[in-house]
């Protein structure tokens, strides 16, 4: 598979690629940006559905996953730093990675800039992040304006159209163009700035495990299934704290949690355990998240004007991404600050979904 040098110090980024659809030239490109310890390959399943739906799959390795460049001693010395703006020094390069990768794979494949004829929407990149690279997505919505003009130039002129949602529509309506140019799945509440409401469970926090056993610990809660919450006002307080299992039936399929119902060459192919070692949990300060948000959403200063986010959510997912969805709203609710340049944000719950998504069934998200 192929690897992309993003910049003239040689940092590469591995991807994978389902190719451009046979005959297309209005395809769209969707760029796939991964979450920890998972990484490129587990968004495969989806490869094959792209094409039919008229889509171009690209889904990338950060920087020290399999086949990409990794952090230099410096930047993991930032990185682990206890001075947050040292800390955000990193996040803003992951962040500029992530532009940089969109504008090399616009123009090194020529991807199709975005069109409307006669009213049908077509071409044009979507960037799709999944769990922990909301952390890198909102970092480019906050620090693209001081990237280099090439990049910026680039990712304006095709991640600039407003492409409809169909929010009022089943997802499995045909009629329903569902393209996204940002698509945000499950983002933790971590990465919106929020800190865990008390008595609420994390693995992090979780006395009990040994850290050697931290990382699949992290794996089993973060893709068991849980009992689904209906709509965002039922997720409280109250329920984040007592979330249920789905179900404590073992004849069920849905009694294990996605991770331990992967084959161990599903685990080989799909999952990076050997990060924890090189970052730990790579989380930094809640401030910086809680910054960049504001910046992302709520006070843009006209950085992709136009260009609306959505916030997905699986309604089986583990609190804290339920609850980022909840809190996300409140904010929206709140009256705009004058002077402000709010982002258009979608706030789309996903029935029967948790957080480790059969990836298949998000073809229809893009693009049903």
């Amino acid at each position: 598979m192929p690897t992309a040098r993003i910049d003239d110090e040689g940092t590469t980024l591995y991807y994978e690629d389902s190719g451009a659809p046979q005959g297309s030239s209005d395809y769209t490109t969707v760029i796939l940006n991964h979450g920890y310890v998972a990484h490129a390959p587990i968004f495969r399943p989806m490869f094959p559905h792209a094409a039919s739906h008229n889509l171009r799959l690209i889904a990338f390795n950060q920087r020290e996953y399999p086949g990409s460049s990794q952090l230099s001693d410096a930047q993991l010395s930032l990185f682990h730093s206890s001075d947050e703006k040292e800390q955000e020094v990193v996040i803003v390069d992951l962040s500029r990675d992530l532009a940089r990768f969109t504008a090399y794979i616009i123009s090194h494949e020529k991807t199709p800039a975005p069109a409307n004829t006669a009213g049908k929407k077509s071409g044009g990149v979507c960037i799709y992040s999944w769990s922990g690279g909301n952390a890198s997505l909102y970092g480019m919505l906050t620090y693209l304006p001081s990237f280099e003009q090439s990049v910026r130039k680039i990712l304006e002129s095709h991640v600039t159209s407003i492409i409809t949602f169909g929010k009022n529509q089943p997802y499995d309506c045909p009629e329903t163009p569902v393209t996204q140019p940002f698509a945000l799945k499950d983002p933790p509440s971590l990465f919106l700035g929020l800190q865990d409401p008390p008595k609420t469970y994390t693995p992090a926090r979780d006395l009990k495990t040994p850290p050697d056993q931290l990382t699949t610990a992290f794996l089993v809660w973060a893709s068991t299934w849980f009992k689904s919450y209906p709509d965002l006002d039922s997720v409280t307080l109250s329920s984040i704290v007592d979330q249920e299992r789905l179900t404590d039936d073992p004849n069920d399929p849905r009694y294990l949690s996605s991770y331990e119902a992967m084959t161990q060459q599903q685990k080989d192919e799909t999952l990076f355990p050997g990060i924890a070692a090189r970052l730990g949990p790579a989380f930094v300060s809640w401030k910086i998240y809680v910054e960049n948000l504001r910046r992302a959403i709520f006070d843009t200063k006209g950085t992709l004007k136009g260009v609306p986010l959505y916030h997905l959510w699986g309604a089986m997912s583990p609190w804290n991404c339920p609850w980022s969805a909840r809190r996300l709203q409140d904010m929206l609710d709140e009256p705009v600050v004058a002077g402000e340049q709010r982002r258009e944000v979608h706030i789309e719950r996903l029935e029967g979904i948790h957080h480790f998504v059969s990836f298949p069934s998000l073809i229809r998200i893009f693009r049903s």
